[in-house]
């Protein structure tokens, strides 16, 4: 009966009102003082074992879990004493980058990220400490037998490691025979920046020529207001010089500024293609995630 009264006396102490906060499991550790062994409804103890091992070959001891602090800190650029003051159950969860959602945003974000390929594979050490998460995103299936890396890929894995992705890819069943992987990072596959591999698209059918656009020789009238004009314009122009690479609305405003100093980074893009005249707007694709670019046929 006393170690049931000691052992609630205890978990009141650490479960109150007030947060556990990473500061005290630190100070718990360097004190020697520690509560950690059972309080799994404090903060996930499992979790924080199992970086503690895998990074440093360790248990739970104080040097261990303020290498682990540090490694959030740079990650996240935020200072120890920030880190320190946060509940300590959410501070192993940015350790073991985990984001606790709801069932229903849970389910949104997982739709989302395998219909866009976005999903992880494994993890991989780079080194240093630093394991990043690899996603089906961050590779291109193509002919081949090794690994190869895209000169615009974002970010960029060391061409020593690319073996090591490969095998997390085969061991999932993602490659097969007489094919390998191409790395081009996740947001170089998101924007479609490799061109590793982008045929050439037929001629096209749309030229502009001052303020007017033709369509298989005959012009198409345009009724907008001269901002609107200017607008529509200057996105059928950078669309149509892309030669069926998808283009981004961003990267148009990226483009016209470097071109003609114009700053359109406020200008809706996605409006400005719905406005165009069908017989424009048919030959030109539309994706939420990577742009815009000419139908290749």
């Amino acid at each position: 009966m006393k170690s049931r009264k000691k052992k609630a006396a205890i978990k009141r102490e650490v479960s109150g009102s007030e947060p556990y906060t990473f500061g005290q499991l630190l100070a718990n550790l360097q004190g020697g003082n520690s509560i950690l062994a059972g309080k799994v409804d404090v903060f996930d103890e499992g979790r924080l074992q199992g970086e503690c091992a895998r990074h440093f070959a360790t248990g739970i001891v104080y040097e261990s879990v303020v290498g682990l602090r540090d490694k959030v800190c740079r990650e996240r650029e935020l200072p120890p004493d920030i880190i320190n003051g946060l509940d300590a159950q959410a501070v192993v969860h940015m350790i073991c980058d985990i984001q606790r959602v709801s069932l229903g945003e849970f389910m949104t974000v997982a739709q989302d990220a395998v219909a866009n390929n976005q999903y992880p594979i494994d993890k991989i050490h780079i080194g240093a400490g630093y394991w990043p998460t690899i996603s089906r995103a961050d590779c291109l299936i193509v002919p081949g037998n090794e690994p190869t890396l895209c000169p615009n890929a974002d970010p960029v894995m060391p061409v020593a490691l690319l073996p090591s992705v490969e095998q997390a890819f085969r061991r999932l069943g993602l490659i097969d025979a007489g094919n390998s992987i191409h790395w081009v990072g996740v947001r170089s596959f998101v924007r479609n920046k490799c061109r590793c591999f982008i045929e050439p698209a037929t001629p096209t059918r749309i030229v502009v020529r001052g303020s007017a656009v033709f369509v298989d020789g005959h012009e198409v009238p345009l009724d907008f207001t001269k901002e609107k004009l200017v607008d529509a314009l200057c996105f059928i122009r950078h669309v149509v010089a892309m030669k069926g690479i998808w283009i981004s609305g961003p990267e148009i405003a990226d483009a016209e500024k470097k071109e003609n100093k114009r700053d359109l980074e406020n200008v809706r893009w996605d409006r400005v293609f719905n406005a165009l005249p069908e017989q424009i707007k048919v030959h030109i694709e539309s994706n939420r995630r990577k742009g815009y670019r000419l139908t290749v046929t």
